[in-house]
């Protein structure tokens, strides 16, 4: 049991130590708190006005802190606030549990996840946390993790273009740090997840014929073609060098007694051949190419 000393209290009537207090009003204009004496039938003049530097609770260990994600004008115990306060106040683990869905609630803050393959992870719904409130996992395991909404109406906000996903994919070794701003949205705050989805930094196209940038500023470019026997071949490349073009490679890809050469090299693309190496005519040759620019 824990015991309520006041000090410099504002009394109006007469209180015996064998009087229960009632908390009638949390809070007041004044930033004071006032208590009742019984436990009903209260009034103004039979208050208690104490400035809450001045309760004193004998045995605060007796105290019950409320759940984590309280956000109610309720008391709260230094425990609570300590919680609220450090970086991640909760962590949990999930073991390998192959093919499993997973609710994310009531959550932890800090996620770690060693998965054995096919498990996927349901975010809690951001309206119920407060505002600022911060989840991140961690995929520790060897395969990815399938992250996914609660409700049809939740949306994860992973780019820094505004782009919104229902769902995505943590690969291994990879962390997110997601957070609440009250609304409908899980919003991206870092970790190394967020590269792939930073428009201009890590901007890419993972196809036949693509790119890839880098945050120096370095681009990779790649793609397929096939050579013709009468004349030269342009190659386009997905995207042009903004500054420059660095190098280019090609090679064939399929017989033998054939190889090709490239020429007319720019910013947007070049020029590809395919020749016999017994007579050196032009011949119609399948080849990969690669550039690399800024």
């Amino acid at each position: 049991m824990s015991t309520l000393r006041l000090l410099n209290a504002q009394i109006g009537i007469s209180v015996t130590p064998s009087q229960n207090f009632t908390w009638y009003q949390p809070t007041v204009p004044d930033g004071s708190v006032r208590l009742g004496v019984g436990n009903s039938g209260a009034t103004t003049k039979d208050m208690i006005k104490v400035s809450s530097s001045d309760i004193i609770l004998d045995n605060p260990k007796a105290l019950v802190s409320p759940s984590l994600y309280d956000s109610s004008k309720s008391l709260a115990t230094t425990e609570h606030v300590y919680n609220r306060m450090a970086t991640f106040p909760g962590a949990g683990y999930l073991t390998d549990i192959p093919n499993l869905t997973i609710d994310l609630e009531p959550v932890p803050e800090l996620i770690y996840v060693g998965t054995v393959t096919g498990t996927t992870l349901r975010l809690p719904d951001p309206t119920v946390f407060r505002i600022g409130a911060v989840l991140e996992i961690v995929n520790i395991g060897t395969n990815n993790v399938t992250i996914v909404r609660k409700n049809s109406n939740n949306f994860i906000a992973l780019g820094n273009d505004g782009s919104t996903y229902t769902q995505f994919i943590l690969k291994p070794g990879t962390n997110i740090r997601l957070t609440s701003l009250g609304n409908n949205y899980w919003y991206n705050l870092g970790g190394s997840a967020q590269l792939e989805f930073s428009s201009g930094i890590f901007d890419k196209s993972l196809s036949t014929n693509g790119w890839q940038k880098l945050p120096s500023g370095l681009i990779i470019q790649w793609g397929v073609g096939t050579t013709s026997s009468s004349t030269n071949v342009l190659v386009t490349y997905p995207i042009v060098f903004p500054t420059a073009r660095l190098s280019n490679y090609v090679t064939a890809d399929s017989a033998t007694n054939q190889f090709v050469t490239c020429d007319q090299l720019g910013v947007s693309g070049l020029y590809v051949n395919g020749w016999l190496s017994n007579t050196g005519a032009r011949t119609a040759v399948q080849f990969k190419w690669l550039a690399i620019g800024y």
